[in-house]
């Protein structure tokens, strides 16, 4: 599948992306991915596909779910393996799924975005005390707005 930008999707592009350690985005931000370990290798092998579902609505969408934290099973995510997807948050915006009350911010993404433009990779412990400091921040902050 070709990109839009000339790249292309799919396994190559993964491959180089994940083996090779490319250079960082320069605009890239850090989002998360959890799902179960048979998921994770097939997302790192072949790059992400779209979920179908209406997902508490009336209408069908398609895509990944990303979040800028960590979630887990308490806020509906499935699995033990946390992936981290570094992209350019500019790609990710438009499909930010607004929830009043979340202590995180959550995106349905089209794959072929993702695996055009994202880096996909096994989070690390790093990764992931980095975005509950994220969390503990935004909570701190609801607790301090008014109303």
């Amino acid at each position: 599948m070709q990109c839009a930008d000339g790249g292309v999707a799919g396994m190559r592009k993964k491959r180089q992306h994940i083996q090779a350690k490319p250079e960082p985005h320069v605009n890239a931000s850090l989002y998360f991915h959890r799902t179960t370990e048979a998921s994770a290798a097939a997302i790192l092998r072949k790059g992400f596909r779209d979920t179908k579902g209406r997902f508490g609505t009336t209408l069908e969408y398609k895509g990944v779910w990303l979040s800028d934290v960590p979630v887990d099973f308490q806020e509906g995510a499935q699995g033990t393996i946390l992936l981290a997807v570094e992209i350019d948050p500019a790609y990710v915006k438009k499909y930010e799924w607004v929830q009043q009350g979340n202590s995180y911010r959550e995106y349905l993404v089209p794959a072929t975005l993702l695996n055009c433009h994202a880096t996909i990779r096994r989070a690390t412990e790093g990764d992931e005390q980095r975005g509950d400091n994220k969390r503990q921040k935004r909570f701190q902050k609801m607790l301090r707005s008014p109303g």
